[in-house]
């Protein structure tokens, strides 16, 4: 990941799926310390998918949370999504809307980026509501709950 004159340029397909997954843990302002983990937990988890090292993933999310906070959420959405290719599109919202879901609830700010993410990434309605439906339907459950 590199700075072009103030402009975010992941140098992977990898890192720019990581970088997207962390600005939407990043829209809710409200999160709690669970949820905070939990999204770090999840962007952790794929950071390790594409065979990053744990060093490696641990400071590539440190330079996501200092992007996000020097320019922005949109700025790294832009940047990140504008790299990734349409065969992942649904896999890519997929883990989003389950980075929405870490709290069991989707705030406005998140609902809205959920819909500007399934516009971006040019799905059918019907598929972003079925993958929206199915994770609210895993969200529901937890390990501490079940009995």
């Amino acid at each position: 990941m590199k700075l072009n004159d103030g402009t975010i340029e992941f140098e992977s397909v990898d890192e720019a799926i990581i970088g997207v997954l962390y600005a939407v843990k990043e829209v809710d302002d409200k999160e709690s310390i669970s949820e905070a983990r939990r999204g770090w937990d999840l962007v952790y988890l794929y950071s390790c998918k594409v065979d990053m090292k744990h060093s490696e993933a641990l400071e590539f999310i440190t330079k996501m949370s200092t992007l996000v906070n020097d320019y922005g959420v949109e700025a790294v959405l832009k940047a990140g999504l504008d790299m990734i290719p349409g065969h992942l599109h649904a896999p890519v919202f997929a883990n989003a809307v389950e980075m929405t879901l870490v709290d069991r609830k989707v705030v406005k700010e998140e609902q809205e980026l959920l819909q500007r993410l399934a516009r971006a990434f040019r799905l059918p309605r019907e598929t972003a509501q079925k993958i929206i439906d199915v994770l609210v339907i895993k969200s529901r459950w937890s390990p501490a709950k079940a009995e």
